[in-house]
């Protein structure tokens, strides 16, 4: 199964350098990479430029991450589509350990753990939400039972490790690009669900994660009123 990994970047240049290193050890050997390059001010162009024999690069004119990743759904080759942040690391067996959970065509995400920085404290292992957008998490088991249409509370998975049955992004319609930064990938999750489809929370396809500040969120917009007032 061909895989394409999409990359949404905007100032991080030094940690993407690092990821795109990371990419290179992967076990499973069957993927392209996509950078979606937002509209960066650091030298990521002169990083990408270096890495032009090895992946593909699209832009995103806007500071806005849903937009970044439905650019990279659009520019995807692969079968799945699976999404890693520029600030994270994955193991060497991510994709091996993860892709076979498509083996079923009801299956339109799956996700796996994700450490922070040192490697030993999780950031992320199984989690829900309510229509509301609250979360929970838990460690012991995925939320399987609440992946049915319609659910109060559904599974979702993380946007630095979550992968994506490609025509299953486009038969819901992609990220909802009102989502500029944060909820995203929980609001596509809970519009999968109830499309019929299943998640997969996976115990292991780890990927570790800085969290660094976030040029997205800190970015600053004018909002207008109907009379043009800031």
């Amino acid at each position: 199964m061909r895989v394409s990994v999409v990359i949404c970047t905007f100032n991080r240049s030094k940690s993407l350098v690092e990821t795109l290193e990371c990419l290179r050890f992967q076990s499973y050997r069957d993927f392209e990479v996509v950078v979606v390059n937002g509209p960066s001010t650091d030298d990521t162009d002169a990083v990408l430029a270096a890495w032009s024999d090895r992946v593909r690069v699209v832009r995103c004119p806007v500071p806005n991450l849903s937009a970044s990743r439905n650019i990279g759904i659009r520019a995807a080759a692969g079968e799945v589509v699976a999404f890693i942040d520029d600030d994270a690391l994955p193991d060497f067996s991510w994709l091996a350990q993860a892709i076979p959970s498509f083996s079923s065509e009801e299956v339109a995400a799956a996700g796996g753990i994700v450490f922070d920085h040192t490697g030993m404290a999780l950031q992320y292992r199984y989690s829900a939400a309510n229509r509301f957008a609250e979360p929970e998490w838990r460690f012991d088991r995925p939320y399987d039972s609440f992946c049915f249409p319609r659910s109060f509370q559904f599974p979702y998975v993380q946007g630095t490790n979550a992968l994506f049955r490609r025509s299953a992004l486009l038969r819901v319609g992609g990220f909802d690009e009102t989502y500029d930064y944060y909820l995203d990938e929980t609001d596509l999750c809970c519009r999968l669900v109830d499309a019929g489809y299943v998640l997969r929370q996976l115990p292991d396809a780890a990927v570790h994660h800085k969290m660094l500040p976030s040029s997205v969120r800190n970015h600053q917009r004018v909002v207008t009123t109907e009379s043009g007032q800031a």
